[in-house]
C-alpha cells in the first residue's frame, strides 16, 4: 500500500477540490437565480388548483341540470316520435284496406263496361299505327334563296309533321280518358262519337324557314396573307442581321 502521494497527485487532488468547490457553487448560484421562478409556478399552481375547486363543482352542477333537462325531453321526444309512427302506420293501413276495397269495385266497372268503351279505344290505336306508317308525313319546297355573304341557302318549306304529331297526341289522350271511363257507371255513347270528332286532321300545313350551309365559308384576308407576312417578317430578320454585320466591319 503507499502511504506517500507524490506532488503531481497533490496537485490533481487539489485542483480535484478546486473544481467541486466551483461546480458546488455555480450550483447553488444557479439554484438561487431560478427559485424566484420556481416559487412563483407553484404559487400559481396553488392558485389554480383553488380557484378549479371553486369554479368545476359549480359546471358540474350546471351540467347535472342540463343533462337532467335532456333526459326529460329526449323521454317526451321519444314518447311523441312512437305516437307519430303509430298515426303514421294508421294511415298507411287505413288507407290501403280502402285502396283494396275501391281496387274490388273498380274490377267490377272495368269488366262490367260497355264494349263500345273498347271499340273506341281500338279504334284510337289503329289510328295511331296509321299516323306512325311511313308516307303520312309530307315536307313540300315551297322556294329557296342563296346568301353569298354567309355562304347559305335559305328555304321555305310546308310539311304537315306538327299536325300529324297534334293528331297522335291526341289519339294517346282519347285512350286514356276512355279507359277512365269504364269507371263510369253508365256509359254515354255521344263521348266516343264527340272524341272521334275531335280527331285533329293531318292535311294542316305550316310553313317552315330553314337554313342550310352551301359549304365551309371563304378565309378571310388576314388568314391568306399571314403565311406571306411570316415570310415577309423572316426576311426583314435577316436583312437587319446583314446590316449589323455590315456596320460592325
Amino acid at each position: 500500500m503507499k502511504l506517500f502521494k507524490t506532488e503531481e497527485e497533490v496537485r490533481i487532488a487539489e485542483l480535484e477540490s478546486v473544481v467541486r468547490e466551483l461546480t458546488k457553487k455555480r450550483r447553488e448560484e444557479e439554484a438561487a437565480e431560478i427559485l424566484p421562478k420556481r416559487q412563483e409556478a407553484w404559487e400559481k399552481i396553488g392558485a389554480l388548483n383553488k380557484e378549479r375547486d371553486k369554479i368545476v363543482p359549480e359546471l358540474r352542477a350546471v351540467d347535472k341540470e342540463k343533462e337532467t333537462t335532456y333526459l326529460k325531453k329526449k323521454s317526451e321526444l321519444q314518447t311523441a316520435f312512437d305516437e307519430y309512427r303509430l298515426s303514421h302506420q294508421a294511415i298507411m293501413s287505413t288507407s290501403h284496406n280502402f285502396d283494396i276495397a275501391i281496387g274490388k269495385h273498380e274490377t267490377i266497372l272495368i269488366e262490367t263496361a260497355d264494349p263500345e268503351i273498347d271499340t273506341g279505344i281500338q279504334w284510337f290505336q289503329d289510328k295511331l299505327s296509321w299516323l306512325r306508317q311511313p308516307g303520312r308525313a309530307h315536307r313540300d319546297s315551297i322556294k329557296s334563296k342563296v346568301n353569298i355573304f354567309s355562304m347559305t341557302r335559305e328555304t321555305l318549306q310546308e310539311t304537315n309533321m306538327p299536325a300529324i304529331r297534334l293528331s297522335m297526341q291526341y289519339c294517346q289522350e282519347a285512350i286514356k280518358r276512355l279507359e277512365r271511363a269504364k269507371l263510369l257507371p253508365v256509359w254515354d255513347i255521344q263521348i266516343l262519337q264527340e272524341l272521334k270528332a275531335g280527331l285533329p286532321s293531318i292535311d294542316d300545313y305550316q310553313e317552315i324557314h330553314g337554313e342550310k350551309s352551301l359549304g365551309p365559308p371563304p378565309p378571310d384576308f388576314a388568314t391568306i396573307m399571314r403565311p406571306i407576312d411570316d415570310k415577309l417578317l423572316l426576311l426583314d430578320a435577316k436583312f437587319m442581321k446583314w446590316k449589323v454585320g455590315k456596320m460592325g466591319s
